[in-house]
């Protein structure tokens, strides 16, 4: 089956859902290290009688990759490299690099000469997150997670009350081994339905915000403190955070939108500052690339990559309070492009009610929201206030 059971708990193995999307990730965020890695097919050729391939699969994670079981050159050790794995030894530590390179896409080759440099090969951080993936041995819980609220909505002028519905199936992993913390979440079907309330002065004929991804992928990497001179509680972590969208569609009769990613991706740098044990401090600040199309009355753009950036931070209280904030912006062309930005408070409650499973969590989320499109010297702006009701379980 493609995707597991919706009402599982119990730890899943990756399935191969998830195998055809690390191969897709692989073949095209992270194509500079697959295309260095296919290179050795004609290293091999020359001068080693041809490559000696074989397949490697993770029977618990998602990583399929070709491997060359020939000798690395130059007397090197084993190595990853996208798809494909260099030397005949060590697959499922190189297999756990190749996690790596799927999540950071063009950023991996520069965060690995990084670390190395600052670090060491042995005691790199990426050498420990290989690890993880392949000897942490942990599966995936099964999620789903719905919310209810209220919003008001004024775009264009006009304001409208409605009820937003929004439901996913998601795939969840923590694992916190070698110093590192990992929390991945595939979110299935991810659909927000916007549906107005009835008011005489509204004549709304069809639902008018409809958002689907087919799925929605999120990494979040955090290291342990990296300054060891911080006195009491506190402490200094810096993190990896990664958003992968695949196939998603936006159609906003607001403001006469129809907005299609055939994929994205961001990636994100920041730091988590711990005050003392109650109060958190995170910055982060990335960049990304997509490939879509935006659609805005009668100005159209063609399918084509597209770049961004964003920045976002926030502030936790305990186990319960946080207050978020992000930007983004997003260039198609010089004539089109968008932004978006968010402020906003959750409170949380973990395993609301004792017959949910103890993974399940509510939260109250208020927050505002406002999008800007941009399609040839056309501006269209949307500022969405709500409250909303969120359940996973």
């Amino acid at each position: 089956m493609l995707l597991v059971s919706v009402s599982a708990f119990s730890q899943q193995k990756a399935n191969l859902a998830q195998r055809i999307i690390h191969l897709f990730d692989n073949a095209t965020v992270g194509a500079v290290q697959t295309v260095i890695g296919a290179s050795h097919i004609a290293w091999y050729a020359v001068f080693d009688g041809g490559p000696d391939f074989e397949i490697h699969r993770d029977e618990m994670t998602e990583v399929t990759q070709f491997t060359m079981e020939n000798s690395p050159p130059f007397y090197s050790g084993a190595y990853s490299l996208g798809l494909f794995q260099i030397g005949g030894y060590a697959h499922d530590h190189e297999g756990g690099h190749a996690v790596a390179s799927a999540v950071l896409g063009p950023l991996y080759l520069p965060t690995v000469g990084l670390s190395y440099l600052l670090e060491g090969h042995s005691s790199s951080f990426m050498e420990d997150w290989a690890d993880l993936e392949a000897y942490a041995n942990a599966g995936y819980f099964n999620m789903n997670d719905v919310e209810v609220g209220v919003v008001q909505v004024e775009a264009d002028g006009k304001k409208m009350n409605a009820v937003v519905f929004q439901y996913s199936l998601n795939q969840e992993q923590h694992v916190n081994s070698r110093g590192l913390e990992s929390h991945k979440v595939y979110q299935w079907f991810n659909t927000n339905v916007l549906v107005p309330l009835a008011s005489k002065n509204q004549d709304i004929e069809t639902i008018p915000v409809v958002e689907f991804d087919l799925l929605k992928k999120e990494v979040n990497l955090v290291m342990d403190n990296i300054a060891i001179y911080l006195s009491g509680d506190q402490d200094l972590r810096w993190q990896i955070k990664t958003t992968q969208e695949y196939l998603s569609v936006d159609r906003n009769s607001l403001l006469d939108i129809a907005h299609t990613k055939i994929s994205s991706w961001q990636a994100s740098y920041g730091l988590i500052y711990n005050l003392n044990k109650s109060i958190q401090f995170e910055a982060n600040a990335g960049v990304g690339i997509a490939y879509e199309k935006l659609e805005m009355g009668d100005h159209s753009s063609e399918f084509q990559f597209s770049t961004g950036f964003k920045l976002d931070a926030s502030v936790k209280i305990g186990e319960s309070f946080s207050g978020d904030y992000s930007y983004e912006q997003w260039e198609i062309d010089s004539r089109n492009g968008y932004t978006r930005e968010f402020l906003g408070v959750t409170y949380k409650k973990e395993r609301p009610f004792t017959f949910l499973d103890e993974k399940s969590e509510l939260k109250v989320n208020v927050g505002k929201t406002n999008r800007t499109y941009r399609s040839n010297n056309t501006e269209a702006d949307q500022e969405t206030y709500g409250v909303g009701l969120e359940l996973k379980f």
